[in-house]
């Protein structure tokens, strides 16, 4: 099978996504601060199973009462016409007015795949049972957050306590009013990290001398067969060696490497490519 080189990706540049990653990084650091004042937990950039159809997720919060798929924008602008139900929203920016598509419409469809892989499969069996017994459904809900970032403005009349719609500021106060006194199952998160924790995990990856960086998953390796379950982090030196981290914080340094392939997300399209051993990179997942 023949792979793409590393520099027919179009890299992205630190530069022009550094409003949009700042805006990510403090929403998801407002989720992980509630995730952690309910003892519930935080999964960043996961990329759930294929047959779910539910693509790369900024973040999925996992709590006793729900699964929480969350969907990080920075649009800059008043949406002046914000619906839960339109295809197209137009954004007042300084004197003119650009056309989006509404993030609402895809997040409620990955999140009605999401509940439907959850009913399905059969690593979430246990966690259906419990949530039947305690009278809550059939499965473990599965709650969309659409969360703008702080430049962002936006009213609208129709309330939907099925979706939560903020910003970075108002964000952990949403999910707490959310979740208070909703029915639960005491410990279902520890079931659903279990699961969550296994799936793919997106990443930064960086090649030198190339400016910028790519999201990117680790695919496959040759010469050396390396599962990438738990990986953390993969650096490559110049001298070949390759260093992997693991979520535990052990690091396995190896030559037996000799490429590894990379899974990378370019224009919403995954494609494979390869970093032969000797060339200068960092892959950092979640980053």
């Amino acid at each position: 099978m023949a792979f793409k080189n590393i520099h027919e990706i179009k890299f992205e540049t630190e530069e022009k996504h550094k409003k949009g990653l700042a805006t990510e990084d403090a929403a998801l650091r407002g989720a992980a601060t509630v995730a952690k004042s309910l003892k519930a937990e935080i999964v960043q950039r996961v990329i759930p199973p294929f047959e779910s159809h539910v693509d790369e997720c900024d973040a999925i919060l996992l709590t006793d009462s729900c699964v929480m798929i969350m969907e990080v924008k920075r649009i800059g602008g008043y949406i002046r016409d914000f619906s839960l139900t339109k295809d197209i929203l137009s954004v007042e920016q300084g004197k003119g007015i650009i056309k989006i598509e509404n993030p609402v419409i895809n997040l409620r469809r990955r999140c009605t795949n999401m509940k439907s892989y959850i009913g399905q499969a059969d690593e979430w069996r246990k966690l259906r049972f419990l949530f039947h017994i305690a009278g809550i459904g059939d499965s473990m809900p599965v709650v969309p957050i659409l969360c703008f970032g702080p430049s962002t403005g936006y009213e609208y009349e129709e309330k939907d306590p099925g979706i939560i719609v903020c910003t970075t500021r108002t964000l952990q106060k949403s999910l707490k009013d959310y979740l208070d006194g909703k029915k639960s199952v005491i410990g279902a998160y520890r079931f659903a990290k279990q699961i969550v924790c296994g799936w793919q995990i997106a990443g930064k990856l960086k090649v030198r001398p190339i400016a910028g960086f790519v999201r990117a998953i680790p695919a496959k390796t040759f010469g050396k067969i390396t599962a990438f379950e738990d990986v953390m982090s993969i650096e490559g030196k110049k001298n070949g060696q390759i260093i992997i981290t693991y979520r535990d914080k052990v690091r396995k340094m190896t030559k037996e490497i000799k490429t590894i392939v990379f899974r990378v997300n370019t224009n919403r399209m995954w494609e494979e490519v390869s970093i032969d051993a000797g060339r200068t990179f960092t892959w950092k997942a979640g980053g």
